[in-house]
């Protein structure tokens, strides 16, 4: 826990009050209390390290591809931002022992 010394002061005068000791939450909660500035809860969490890091939007999404010469079907990932279209791909396909079309279906 970090710990920071500040001197506390009378609101209307420059005499210093007394100087003290306190880990960071206490101290961000007085001096809410002094200046009348509220303290938000994301500067709460900064002071005390526990905010969470920004999560990356998920683009790979599963899909299907279907055989165009029969039924076999496989599943793959897709990135939909660089992708936007259905994909197209030739596999090889077990059922009929050669490679073939296989097309994205729902």
């Amino acid at each position: 826990m970090a710990y920071s010394s500040c001197t506390l002061l009378y609101p209307n005068e420059s005499v210093v009050c007394w100087t003290v000791c306190l880990p960071l939450h206490y101290l961000s909660i007085s001096v809410s209390i002094l200046t009348g500035i509220p303290v938000s809860d994301k500067t709460m969490g900064a002071i005390n390290g526990e905010f969470t890091m920004a999560k990356k939007k998920k683009d790979r999404s599963w899909v299907r591809m279907v055989s165009t010469e029969s039924s076999h079907v496989y599943y793959t990932e897709k990135n939909k931002r660089n992708d936007t279209g259905r994909m197209e791909l030739k596999k090889y396909d077990p059922t009929l022992r050669r490679h073939v079309l296989y097309r994205e279906s729902k």
